[in-house]
């Protein structure tokens, strides 16, 4: 019997029928692309976690359409290499790095401070740096490490800047958020979640994002009339950093079993830039604030988050919040330099005898 020319083949058409369905589903998973002429010229951003991942690839966005961008992260030396390799990527000399720890409130305030030294404008500050399910730990002012960088670090940061934004009008505030702030609870008597169990932190994580959701939705209402619009996003799921932390990554078992599904499901960082990116430039969302996206269509706000009275509960809350952690600081710091006076007194007197 003989071999069916290749076309005539069942098994061809079958391998070729397979394959267009895997490459046109790969695509849907992809998302839209984000494309538009808009320039930013003389527009000053500043990118959050922008050293790396989805962050990264808004920031070159921005700087290839002539924005001067504040690359903001905790790793000087990631930032240095991050901002140098845009430098060469887009051509652009405005690319510098800011170093900024989110997980220390003082830090949060340092770096705003040396930015408004070094600028009197801001048309876009784009909070994207997260942490998803690391081990269970607490930042420098005492808070569940979700809670503290993913929320309070920039509900610090963007009240700092808020001033600027004004006054640098119109401008934009955009928040990374994730489909999961639907699945969150704040947690007002346990805010900490020291009471239940850390499990996984799946709980802590989705309680963080709930946070900024609420956040958007109070500053909305507080900058009415001000031209400074806050909108948030749900970049996807992107094979990033933020994964880090996961099984599928710190299981080499699980890493290398696992690579081609999660390759083949999950968006890249570019892919996951394409909503930041929209929001961060787009000129038709010039006035729309208050909003929530996914794959650059505005989606329905849901439970909590679309609770007006809720936002503003939890806005008190947050101040209580920073209150006592700025309180308890300032006590610490007082303590310390009794126990200093105390142990210089202590060798004083030794010396006298």
């Amino acid at each position: 019997m003989e071999t069916p020319p290749f076309f005539e083949s069942w098994y061809t058409w079958i391998a070729i029928f397979v394959t267009a369905v895997l490459a046109g589903f790969r695509s849907y998973l992809k998302g839209p692309q984000y494309f538009s002429q808009t320039p930013l010229d003389d527009k000053v951003a500043v990118v959050t976690g922008g050293n790396r991942g989805i962050g990264f690839y808004t920031a070159k966005e921005l700087a290839q359409r002539g924005a001067k961008v504040y690359i903001a992260c905790r790793d000087s030396e990631l930032g240095k290499a991050a901002a140098a390799q845009l430098m060469k990527m887009t051509g652009s000399k405005e690319i510098h790095f800011l170093p900024l720890r989110l997980n220390d409130l003082k830090d949060v305030k340092r770096f705003c401070e040396d930015f408004k030294k070094r600028e009197d404008k801001l048309h876009i500050l784009y909070c994207n740096a997260g942490v998803m399910l690391p081990p269970p730990s607490k930042t420098t002012d005492g808070f569940e490490h979700h809670l503290g960088v993913n929320y309070l670090g920039h509900y610090v940061m963007v009240n700092e800047l808020l001033p600027l934004l004004k006054t640098t009008a119109p401008s934009r505030v955009v928040l990374i958020t994730s489909a999961a702030y639907s699945l969150g609870n704040i947690h007002y008597d346990d805010i900490n979640l020291e009471k239940a169990e850390y499990g996984n932190g799946s709980e802590c994580f989705t309680q963080s994002k709930l946070a900024l959701m609420l956040m958007m939705r109070k500053l909305t209402k507080l900058l009415e009339g001000t031209k400074v619009t806050v909108n948030a996003c749900h970049p996807g799921v992107a094979r990033t950093q933020i994964h880090r932390y996961m099984p599928i990554c710190t299981s080499q078992f699980l890493y290398v079993s696992t690579y081609l599904i999660c390759w083949y499901l999950m968006k890249t960082a570019n892919d996951g830039a394409q909503t930041p990116n929209f929001l961060c430039i787009d000129e038709s969302l010039n006035e729309v604030t208050g909003k929530y996206y996914v794959d650059l269509q505005e989606k329905a706000i849901e439970g909590p988050a679309a609770s007006d009275d809720e936002a503003e509960k939890f806005w008190l809350f947050t101040l209580q919040l920073l209150d006592t952690a700025e309180k308890t600081s300032k006590s610490d710091a007082v303590e310390q330099v009794d126990v200093a006076q105390a142990g210089q007194g202590d060798q004083e007197s030794k010396k006298t005898k």
